[in-house]
């Protein structure tokens, strides 16, 4: 589902409040997902995730990131794509992912080190876009 602008914004909101109430303890991998595409001008497409497989897919690209992990490495760059990923246990796991310019695509959680992105983020987004 692709959604544009201000009511991106709304939707995205309503999703990160509403998904995940159904807990299982000590589950790590993500019912749901939202991923917030940054243009030039700001938030240009919001993409929600639901689908198993597709979820799937997209937590592969960012190996161990509900763990939050950290690292000395740390490149300063600007935002591209802002990853929410809904755990059965109701938090949000913000993923923040370099531009697709970006010469090594890197993400990282809570700015805390950067870490290389498995495989070809960008692609995936543009395929959502179909």
């Amino acid at each position: 589902m692709r959604i544009h602008g201000m009511a991106a914004t709304t939707v995205l909101a309503v999703v990160l409040a509403v998904v995940g109430c159904e807990a299982k303890k000590g589950e790590t991998k993500a019912g749901s997902a939202t991923i917030v595409v940054v243009g030039n001008k700001g938030v240009t497409t919001t993409h929600l995730v639901f689908d198993a497989k597709k979820v799937a897919a997209l937590e592969a690209f960012f190996p161990d990131y509900h763990k939050r992990p950290t690292s000395n490495i740390s490149a300063g760059w600007k935002a591209g794509y802002f990853v929410y990923f809904d755990l059965p246990n109701g938090e949000s796991v913000k993923v923040v992912v370099a531009p697709d310019n970006f010469a090594k695509p890197q993400w990282t959680v809570g700015g805390k080190g950067d870490f290389p992105v498995n495989g070809d983020f960008g692609k995936f987004v543009a395929e959502l876009e179909g």
